[in-house]
């Protein structure tokens, strides 16, 4: 039971590292990943955009674009970094009919693809035309997409403001960490003064700024170190403006980068698998940050309810984690996280 477990744990925290690689790599992509939530995928359906399921493994993004071009002028082509997802934009509804007639349950190389109608927003701008513009990029992280040459919108900003960190992590590791990508301008670890008996220590909030020489640097950063662990946390990336970072580091205060309110540092986690134990709940969380408490409420026969209670010592981490594995799957389960009320308690511990 131990072994499997950890095995369990550890597959659940790989699904979440891969889940935020490829919505990192869409957005940069243009592509509104926030439509896709649960909630969204009930609104209304494009009728040019098609999102196109269970690809052949390896697929690449020039196969996609004369699978799908056969059957009229394309806009964006977006391919998430497993090879296995991809947006599909037409600049005629008919066109994108026919598509999704033609291709809907055949088999490409091998594999059945399943297609469905994306959210109506699911581009974050309107319809932009490929034509002889178009350069196909690939990746070296494995993605791959489609960018108009003359319309390529970079990350003008060099700095990169960086969550989830452990409270014990030096500016001197993140520095090493991110110098991986490229030259560090400078790199900064927001501090909060300690308590009275610790006037003159200086503790850390959890997060930070690093700074690069280029921009692109920094874009290159957040596509490859998005998820990648720190002394034992998992690093949540996103570009940053320099006035944020200014501000945040000079006063101390929350801003839009901070927790808004009505967030807390305790999780309720529902939808529990039965299989789970007290343990696979603290071994997942603790990727995320320092736990305060985990409770797994039980019913009278011993076996838990199907919910637990996370507490985090920061509201930081607790956003972190929320974020980071609301599509996460544990022994098969998909985990439903909410911040808990004030001394919610639903039962035994």
């Amino acid at each position: 039971r131990g072994d499997s477990g950890t095995a369990a744990v550890r597959l659940a925290a790989a699904e979440a590292q891969l889940q935020q690689e490829a919505r990192s790599a869409l957005r940069e992509e243009g592509v509104n990943v926030d439509a896709f939530g649960r909630e969204n995928m009930r609104l209304k359906r494009s009728r040019t955009i098609i999102l196109a399921k269970n690809l052949p493994k390896g697929m690449t993004l020039v196969e996609l674009h004369t699978l799908f071009g056969n059957f009229g002028p394309l806009g964006r082509v977006s391919l998430v970094p497993s090879s296995l997802i991809a947006l599909v934009e037409f600049l005629e509804p008919g066109d994108a009919r026919r598509a999704y007639n033609s291709l809907a349950y055949t088999k490409h190389m091998g594999v059945p693809i399943y297609l469905e109608w994306a959210p109506n927003d699911a581009f974050l701008t309107g319809a932009k035309k490929i034509d002889d513009a178009m350069q196909v990029r690939d990746r070296s992280d494995g993605a791959s997409h489609v960018e108009l040459i003359l319309d390529n919108e970079d990350i003008e900003s060099p700095t990169v403001f960086v969550k989830n960190l452990n409270f014990d992590t030096t500016e001197g590791a993140l520095e090493k960490l991110f110098s991986e990508i490229g030259s560090v301008r400078s790199c900064t670890i927001v501090t909060r003064k300690g308590s009275e008996n610790q006037s003159s220590t200086k503790l850390s909030r959890g997060y930070g700024f690093v700074e690069y020489e280029l921009a692109e640097n920094a874009k290159r950063a957040i596509q490859q170190l998005q998820g990648r662990l720190l002394d034992g946390h998992m690093l949540s990336l996103r570009v940053s403006e320099n006035k944020a970072k200014s501000r945040m580091a000079t006063d101390g205060k929350e801003s839009d980068h901070g927790m808004k309110r009505g967030r807390s540092t305790k999780l309720l986690v529902r939808n529990v698998p039965f299989e789970a134990t007290r343990r696979d709940i603290r071994d997942l969380f603790s990727t995320f940050g320092q736990l305060k408490s985990v409770r797994l409420p039980t019913k009278m026969d011993g076996n838990h309810r199907g919910f637990a209670f996370v507490d985090f010592a920061s509201k930081g981490e607790a956003a972190s984690a929320k974020e980071m594995l609301k599509d996460t799957h544990l022994y098969g389960r998909h985990l439903v996280l909410e911040y808990a009320k004030p001394d919610q308690q639903l039962g035994n511990s």
